[in-house]
């Protein structure tokens, strides 16, 4: 089991909803971790610059597919609409 420590040294005040508290409260109990730990996995998985190429990746790979799957048949409205969520 590897184990690492890091220093926690910035603190940040965040207002959830009642409904958004309960459901991490929940999971954090489920997963045996603290809320602030599962806003930091979070943080780290949607802000991370590796997710955000990851997320990149498959914007292109779906585009290519479209492209490469109906060559003769292409969903330029989709294929637009692909490119602009980026």
């Amino acid at each position: 089991m590897l184990m690492y420590m890091c220093m926690l040294n910035k603190r940040t005040h965040i207002l959830l909803s009642n409904e958004d508290h309960y459901l991490l409260g929940t999971l954090a109990k489920r997963q045996n971790t603290s809320v602030g730990e599962l806003i930091r996995i979070a943080v780290r998985k949607m802000y991370s610059p590796a997710s955000r190429l990851e997320k990149r990746r498959q914007q292109v790979n779906s585009i290519f597919s479209l492209w490469t799957n109906q060559r003769e048949n292409i969903n330029y409205k989709q294929l637009i609409e692909d490119g602009r969520r980026n």
